[in-house]
């Protein structure tokens, strides 16, 4: 008889337990449905080689890309740079009289990173971003003049995993 309501009581506990753990997974599960719905998304590639090194060689001062929309001291110009960190990149704007600097961090896809600015709807305002590694355009940031304030925003994120054999 003590044998029999011990076995209950392992039972109800083990029972109990998985409910529980049930119950925990099924929670994340619509947290992480929840979050991937923010207005930032997340895209994710795989690199199956790191060929490119992570320090350049030689930096060029000219810019790598360029966007200029003239309006007088109105107009917006944005300019990007390389640094010594390759996939690294230094953003320089100007707008209404203002010299800003921002990073931009474009992910290793396994190629040498091609930044572009397209421009964007409204006036005032461009959209820099990069080329993922079948020449498809990747929007990152959105640099937008209005009035006489500049807003520079994170459209999207990106992550790249690379995997070194035998590791």
């Amino acid at each position: 008889m003590i044998l029999t309501h011990l076995l209950n009581s392992k039972i109800y506990l083990l029972k109990f337990f998985c409910s529980l753990l049930l119950a925990t997974v099924i929670i994340s599960c619509n947290n992480a449905e929840s979050t991937s719905k923010q207005e930032t998304k997340k895209d994710s590639v795989i690199s199956l080689n790191d060929t490119i090194p992570l320090k350049r060689e030689q930096v060029d001062e000219k810019p790598v890309a360029d966007f200029d929309e003239n309006k007088g001291d109105a107009g917006i110009n944005v300019k990007v740079y390389e640094t010594a960190e390759t996939f690294d990149y230094l953003l320089k704007v100007k707008y209404h009289g203002h010299n800003i600097s921002d990073t931009l961090k474009v992910p290793n896809f396994g190629i040498w990173p091609k930044v572009e600015i397209k421009k964007a709807e409204t006036d005032n305002a461009c959209i820099v971003g990069f080329l993922d590694n079948k020449g498809a355009f990747k929007e990152y940031k959105l640099i937008a003049g209005n009035g006489d304030k500049l807003n520079i925003k994170i459209l999207k994120r990106y992550a790249v995993a690379t995997y070194r054999a035998g590791e």
